[in-house]
């Protein structure tokens, strides 16, 4: 099997890097919004693709403002 290396960012890195609440992201990951890991019983991982993805799908295009 092989076996790929995948980067994972912290909740509150990735809370920050948003300016968002950290609640906001775990609300994130339980609407399937970002994927990650569990770490042990409470913790967990943001995959920092999926992060990368959900930037792109929050990207406005051109004009929207302008409505």
């Amino acid at each position: 099997m092989k076996r790929t290396t995948k980067k994972f960012m912290y909740p509150h890195k990735v809370a920050e890097l948003l300016s968002i609440d950290p609640r906001q992201v775990a609300r994130l990951v339980n609407d399937g919004e970002l994927d990650a890991i569990r770490i042990g019983k409470r913790g967990y991982r943001i995959d920092a693709e999926s992060y990368e993805n959900f930037l792109e799908r929050q990207r406005i295009e051109r004009g929207y403002l302008d409505k």
